[in-house]
């Protein structure tokens, strides 16, 4: 009642719902990126997914505007060598990283 389901839908779904850092990760996530136009920005992101061992899989970028580019990448996740959430913190407070979201996780 305190969420608005009911209650055969709770026990239908209760097992399968659950917050993203607990949940099974899937292979490929895509982010999307405001970046600012300094040289090496997008060089150390990239260099970040790889020490985490992430696989590049696609690049989008852009022409900057303003100072700002934006980008987006996708990348295989299933080989990281730290947490889900580690990843994304890693990413997030690299330099020249003006806004971060995930897109889409497969």
């Amino acid at each position: 009642k305190a969420v608005g389901i009911s209650r055969s839908t709770y026990y239908k779904y209760c097992d399968h719902v659950f917050p993203l850092a607990q949940g099974p990760l899937g292979k490929r996530i895509t982010i999307s990126l405001l970046l600012s136009h300094e040289s090496g920005v997008l060089s150390e992101f990239l260099h970040t997914i790889a020490e985490k061992n992430g696989n590049i899989m696609t690049i989008s970028q852009d022409a900057p505007l303003n100072g700002m580019a934006n980008a987006s990448i996708t990348f295989d996740i299933s080989g990281i060598q730290c947490t889900f959430d580690e990843l994304i913190e890693a990413l997030r407070t690299s330099r020249g990283v003006k806004k971060m979201n995930i897109i889409a996780i497969e």
